[in-house]
């Protein structure tokens, strides 16, 4: 099991399975929310999830734009 918390691990399955969480569930779920400038903060590297294709552009570009060591690959379809 990936999820130390026993709790935590069977609402992450139950919203995976489509399935109603009762209020208790709810609420332990809202305490994990947090601002994005919390998660910046507490976890600069950690993995990101979006719910569109625009928040996932907007969040490359100004990761891209605050770096200062770039570099630029080309690709080429053949």
């Amino acid at each position: 099991m990936r999820q130390a918390n026993q709790q935590f691990s069977s609402i992450l399955t139950k919203i995976g399975n489509g399935e109603q969480l009762d209020k208790r569930e709810i609420t332990l779920i809202e305490s994990r929310f947090c601002t994005v400038e919390g998660a910046e903060g507490r976890c600069p590297q950690g993995i990101r999830l979006f719910n569109t294709n625009n928040s996932v552009n907007e969040y490359n570009n100004k990761v891209l734009n605050a770096s200062a060591d770039r570099t630029t690959s080309t690709a080429k379809d053949v």
